[in-house]
């Protein structure tokens, strides 16, 4: 498919989509996968795929690493007995200013360069001709890219001294 035969007007393409648009899903994945250790030596990244009746998705997610993926101040409410309402709190600020983006205050300088550099190995591979505004998705997978859930609070612990009551 090229932006000529795209059904959006806003038909994107990753730079390596076109030699690798007759490979399945496993086999891209596998490519990412790849690039990845290549790229991100001393990190625990797993990459993996999921198809289902509408496609596909490859996942990546980081489960260890060596620097510091969260903001101090975004590690320390997380690490709060009760943190949701602070955590809330402290993410509206994206939503109340332009000058403020919500992985600024979640990540690192570092960290979201890291998870930014992470989706654009995986979105090399994909095509987008995707319209949300008339409800219609095309693409050759989806894809997903953060910190697993699992190590989500040892990351987070990197970044800051627990916190072992409000002060």
């Amino acid at each position: 498919m090229n932006k000529k035969n795209a059904y959006s007007h806003q038909y994107t393409e990753g730079e390596k989509y076109q030699e690798s648009k007759n490979l399945t899903i496993k086999e891209i994945t596998a490519l990412v996968r790849k690039e990845i250790r290549v790229e991100f030596k001393g990190w625990k990244i797993s990459v993996s795929k999921e198809t289902y009746a509408g496609g596909a998705s490859i996942n990546v997610n980081i489960k260890d690493s060596p620097i510091k993926l969260y903001n101090s101040e975004y590690a320390r409410l997380k690490q709060l007995e009760d943190h949701g309402s602070a955590v809330r709190e402290y993410t509206d600020q994206a939503f109340k200013s332009y000058d403020i983006t919500l992985d600024s205050l979640i990540y690192t300088d570092e960290g979201a360069v890291v998870l930014k550099r992470l989706k654009e190995i995986v979105e090399q591979y994909n095509f987008d001709d995707s319209d949300s505004m008339i409800d219609y998705f095309h693409v050759n997978y989806y894809s997903h890219v953060g910190v697993d859930w699992e190590a989500e609070d040892s990351l987070i612990s990197q970044c800051v001294e627990k916190v072992s009551s409000l002060v």
